[in-house]
């Protein structure tokens, strides 16, 4: 397996982001993408939220005027979620919670996981909606 063309990518959730509803984390095009970090953190929000990570395919769905996608349909593919509450555990970036490449003792986590060509990653709030933003980091390469 070769990795080409790295992406550090850090993005910002809504202020407000509801439960059934997720933020576009990353998108792949043509090339299979391998995710080797990703971790999350409160940015403003100190709701007790947990997120969850799906996968797209990206012809399935739409984005809605504030760029999140609804999470309906059966057509998601669930990736990993977090196994502590934002608000309780990840306040600030020297504290997120760590999905990939290893997470915290019971939590998931694997050294890296690929995302299908023409795909989205996607987060969204699970239990509570989100008070404030969350901020998303990833780190991923091109399969080829």
């Amino acid at each position: 397996m070769q990795l080409s063309n790295w992406r550090y990518s850090t993005v910002t959730s809504q202020s407000t982001t509801d439960i059934g509803y997720g933020t576009v984390i990353l998108t792949t095009q043509r090339t299979p993408r391998a995710v080797t970090q990703l971790s999350c953190y409160n940015g403003t929000s100190t709701a007790a939220t947990n997120m969850r990570y799906y996968i797209y395919p990206a012809t399935s769905v739409s984005q809605d005027g504030n760029g999140q996608i609804q999470i309906t349909g059966d057509l998601s593919f669930q990736v990993g979620f977090a196994n502590a509450d934002l608000a309780a555990a990840a306040n600030e970036e020297q504290n997120p919670i760590v999905m990939v490449p290893l997470a915290a003792k019971g939590a998931w986590g694997t050294g890296y996981f690929i995302m299908p060509e023409n795909s989205l990653l996607v987060a969204a709030p699970y239990g509570v909606n989100q008070n404030g933003t969350v901020i998303h980091k990833c780190i991923s390469a091109d399969l080829g």
